[in-house]
């Protein structure tokens, strides 16, 4: 419902609906597939597929645009590593290795069609199935070129320096310490944090309205920052207790 709502107000969603399937093929790459990643992300492709579509201004654009085509992808990719879990449970090892070699197979033959399909539909489209917006992030010449009246809007100019610092301010210090807080230790959770802020300082850095994706992104890390600092102290004060005690006592 989240995502629907972010769909009906603004077109940046397509951002979220990129960053979500990068981070579940960050997972699997790294060996970090589970059944929570399987439950979490394929219900929110199909019902925000189909919740997305609802939206008269998006329509068949939430299948048919190359803005959605990542997160398709990877929800087969997802299917077929979730498949090789499950047989990997219910056979023995050799009938395992016969099995892979079948599963990855058929996978391949589909992700080549897949592929091929996806190619034909991109390569149909003048902008290649993106949108002027979305190719302007690709490529931060592209507006300059072919679309002046983006590059014109003051908005979609590359932010200054002094506009990171009157935006987010202290944050702006607190988001290094906390991108090395999130890899002490790297769980799926932080290594999530760590492909936002990456994305989104890329983005806010091509576009100053993009600083609304920057933003929250170095809340959440500054706030990582400040509880593991806070943390750190409150341990020193805890050490330190017992001698305190003791020196007042005497």
């Amino acid at each position: 419902m989240a995502y629907f709502y972010m769909v009906c107000s603004w077109g940046g969603y397509t951002f979220i609906i990129n960053l979500i399937p990068m981070h579940v093929l960050l997972c699997i790459v790294t060996g970090r597939y589970s059944h929570r990643l399987y439950i979490a992300y394929a219900p929110l492709i199909v019902l925000g597929t189909l919740l997305a579509a609802l939206v008269p201004v998006v329509g068949f654009n939430a299948v048919l645009t190359s803005e959605h085509f990542a997160s398709f992808l990877v929800f087969i990719i997802l299917h077929v590593v979730a498949f090789v879990y499950y047989i990997k449970g219910t056979l023995s090892p050799q009938m395992f290795k016969v099995a892979v070699t079948l599963v990855v197979s058929i996978g391949r033959a589909v992700c080549f069609a897949v592929a091929a399909v996806l190619v034909a539909l991109v390569a149909s489209s003048p902008t290649m199935g993106w949108s002027g917006r979305s190719l302007s992030l690709l490529d931060p010449t592209y507006a300059s070129k072919y679309i002046p009246i983006i590059a014109s809007v003051s908005e979609h100019q590359p932010p200054t320096w002094p506009s990171y610092f009157m935006d987010i301010n202290v944050l702006a210090f607190l988001v290094p310490a906390g991108i090395v807080s999130c890899f002490l230790p790297l769980s799926d959770a932080n290594s999530f944090v760590i492909l936002y802020i990456v994305t989104s300082v890329y983005f806010s850095g091509v576009m100053v309205r993009l600083m609304l994706v920057f933003a929250p992104a170095a809340c959440i890390l500054s706030g990582i920052a400040l509880s593991e600092a806070f943390d750190v102290f409150a341990r020193s004060i805890k050490f330190q207790l017992p001698s305190i005690f003791r020196y007042f006592r005497k």
